[in-house]
């Protein structure tokens, strides 16, 4: 694993990369798991090919797989949900176990 910031590097932790304070710190078992943001895949302990971009998103996942979270805090509730997809600030923020290709794009007020 590949991390700049704070986090740890286990053994069973393969080809997954965090940049930012506290991204992908608990993370114990997985392949593949990208983290850009502070806070970004905080919580998971185990999954697989899970991408967060922007603070705190994917903050709450724990053992969730094939999620791609690109915004702050978008999907940042989601706890254990797979193959899901959120875009844009907030994006499936309220979204907490639903899984199999939920695809949200929240859109900024203009």
């Amino acid at each position: 694993m590949i991390s700049f910031g704070i986090g740890i590097q286990m053994d069973l932790v393969k080809y997954s990369i965090s940049f930012g304070i506290s991204s992908l710190q608990n993370l114990t078992e997985g392949i593949g798991n990208n983290a850009f943001g502070y806070y970004s895949l905080q919580k998971l302990t185990k999954g697989t090919y899970n991408n967060a971009f922007g603070a705190s998103a994917l903050n709450s996942v724990t053992t969730g797989s094939f999620n791609t979270a690109i915004g702050r805090d978008a999907m940042v509730n989601n706890v254990s949900g797979n193959h899901n997809v959120g875009i844009g600030q907030d994006a499936l923020k309220s979204n907490v176990v639903t899984s199999f290709y939920i695809i949200f794009i929240c859109l900024p007020e203009l």
